[in-house]
């Protein structure tokens, strides 16, 4: 029953632990067990993925081990804060993410009729590729100190470069602003690594949802029963 709940509502359960963290996130920075708090959001964000990953046995087993990395090193960073292991964790997290994104995306694409359930996979699909990339980020920013800043100040001297829940915070919502093309300006990439990626981001991010809508409506129509009266 359980099993059954899990996999027939995995994209709305994925859906909403996105949603969540990105919402709670940025609400507990100044909380002492804020980074506590985020290794937990970002243990049920993975948690919930794999539930969601799709495709054959390899990618399963891929996508297990990636986030059993993830979660080992994300976990022992808070016993033994060391950089090298927040770098671990950040790399596992954003291949795994990569690989889920992908794997969401075939089925969005897949000829099936449009239901509730793709709508939801292509929602997690953008949000999930938007996480990615604000994992990248954060690997850039820690191997490259001051890749990014706020206010017109490099980023590490604003916040710990070693706290996972406040650059999650702060490149997640550079990252989705990218994405949606909004650009307020206060986070801005100062790298040319950062500001190649952020371009590209924003490109994917328009093309994915004029692609996204055309396809959806296009498939909608072919799937859509005919009248036989007519």
């Amino acid at each position: 029953m359980t099993t059954s709940f899990l996999k027939d509502n995995r994209f709305a359960l994925l859906l909403v632990v996105l949603i969540a963290v990105l919402v709670i996130t940025p609400l507990v920075g100044s909380l002492r067990t804020a980074q506590l708090i985020g290794v937990v959001l970002v243990t049920a964000l993975l948690l919930a993925a794999i539930n969601a990953t799709g495709g054959g046995r390899l990618l399963v087993r891929a996508a297990i081990v990636l986030v059993m990395v993830s979660l080992v090193f994300r976990w022992a960073y808070l016993v033994h804060p060391h950089p090298a292991l927040l770098a671990a964790a950040r790399g596992a997290t954003t291949i795994f993410l990569g690989l889920t994104a992908v794997s969401i995306l075939r089925y969005v694409l897949n000829r099936d009729p449009i239901v509730l359930n793709k709508i939801f996979a292509a929602i997690c699909v953008y949000l999930l590729f938007g996480l990615t990339m604000a994992s990248v980020y954060g690997l850039i920013e820690q191997f490259q100190p001051g890749a990014f800043a706020v206010g017109g100040q490099p980023l590490t001297t604003l916040v710990d470069g070693t706290t996972v829940q406040v650059e999650l915070s702060v490149l997640a919502y550079f990252s989705l602003v990218t994405l949606t093309t909004l650009g307020y300006g206060d986070v801005t990439p100062v790298h040319e690594l950062p500001r190649i990626l952020a371009a590209l981001e924003a490109l994917v991010g328009q093309v994915y949802i004029a692609v996204l809508i055309a396809w959806l409506v296009g498939q909608h129509i072919a799937t859509r029963p005919t009248n036989s009266g007519n």
